[in-house]
Parts: structure tokens; sequence; C-alpha cells
């Protein structure tokens, strides 16, 4: 009789171990799957008006730095990539195959984004910009070419040198711009975007108006 209460008690201290590993094993391996997960998470904050109404200057934003993050951008993502040793915060508007050009609004008084769709040219449904953009005749000078209807008359725009005016994007290649178009250096100052130059995917924007208080 004594031997059969042994036993089980044996048996018994040998399953509470068991479960005991088990459960630590389980808080272990949710505890590196968490952590791997926010290793590749980070905190940043917008500098700049680039991104204007969208985007306020000094407001922080989770960056999603997964490859299975910048693998699934689409247009309309708001992405941040590394151009000319900065870091930027910019909309992407040309994913794979797009092409998009910059062309004059009916009445001159601006420029707009168009993108081919079949063999027609559409203008871009873009609710999200501050305004419309400038036309300045420095800056601009229409002409009659298939890609490039809006062109630049100056030698240099910023510090690149060229103003693009036409982006045709071929794999992992994409076109970036900001919402503020009259105060923003993105893809019209330095061309399309590789992928390896993106550094994640903005996931959640903090409402500034928190952090203010």
């Amino acid at each position: 009789m004594n031997r059969q209460i042994k036993k089980k008690q044996k048996k018994s201290t040998a399953d509470k171990v068991l479960n005991f590993c088990l459960i630590l094993s389980a808080v272990l391996l949710a505890a590196s799957i968490i952590y791997n997960l926010l290793a590749q998470l980070q905190f940043a904050i917008v500098s700049g008006e680039s991104m204007m109404p969208t985007l306020q200057d000094g407001q922080w934003y989770l960056l999603d730095t997964r490859d299975s993050a910048i693998n699934s951008i689409k247009k309309g993502d708001i992405v941040v990539a590394k151009k000319n040793g900065k870091y930027v915060v910019k909309r992407v508007l040309g994913i794979q195959g797009d092409e998009l050009r910059l062309n004059f609004t009916e009445d001159e008084s601006a420029v707009c984004l168009e993108q081919k769709i079949g063999e027609e040219w559409k203008k871009l449904d873009e609710p999200y910009i501050n305004e419309p953009m400038e036309a300045p005749p420095n800056r601009y000078q229409k002409t009659t070419g298939e890609q490039n209807i809006a062109l630049t008359s100056k030698s240099s725009y910023e510090d690149s040198g060229k103003l693009y005016t036409y982006w045709k994007c071929g794999k992992d290649e994409y076109a970036i711009f900001g919402d503020n178009r009259n105060h923003s250096g993105d893809s019209r100052a330095y061309g399309i975007v590789k992928k390896d130059e993106l550094r994640g995917k903005a996931i959640y924007f903090f409402p500034k108006k928190n952090i203010e208080e």
C-alpha cells in the first residue's frame, strides 16, 4: 500500500515538473516572438513639413522595418527611405509597372500628377495634398512630348541638378512624393527609389495633440 502511495507521489511530482517546463517553454517562446517583433518596430518622429497636412512636424509614428512589411508596400502607403544620406518620409504613388508624369492643369495654373492607364493619361485623385502644385514659369515649361509634359527650364532644381517629370517604375522601384507638394523634396528631385533604399513602412501615427498635452 505504501509503495503505491509513494509511486503516486513521485508521478504527481514528475507531472508538476513536466507541466512547469512546458509552461516555461511556452512563456519563453512567446517572449522571444514578441521581442523579435518589437525589435523590428521603431519609434520615429516626423521632421519638417513636407507631409502636411497628413503629418505634422514633431509627430511620432511607428515604423515597421520587417522585410514582410517592405515587401507588402502598396500605393498610398507612407514609407521611410534613405536618399542622399538623409531619411525622408513620403507617400508611395508609383509601384512596379506604373508610369507617372507631371502635367499642367487645364487652365495651366498648376501642375498635377498623372498616371498612364492603358493608352490614356489620367489625373491622380489626391485629396490628401496640402495645396495644388504651383506652376512657376521659371520651373516648368509646356511641351508636346508624350512623357515629359512639364519640363524644367532652370539649370538646377534644389541640389539635384535636374527636375524629374516622368517616372516608369520597374521591379522593386517606387515613386514617392510629399503631401505638401510645394515644399517637398521627393521623386521630382531624386527620381525613382529602389527597394533597398526603403527603411520601412509607417503603420501608426500618434496624434500630435496628445503628445503636446
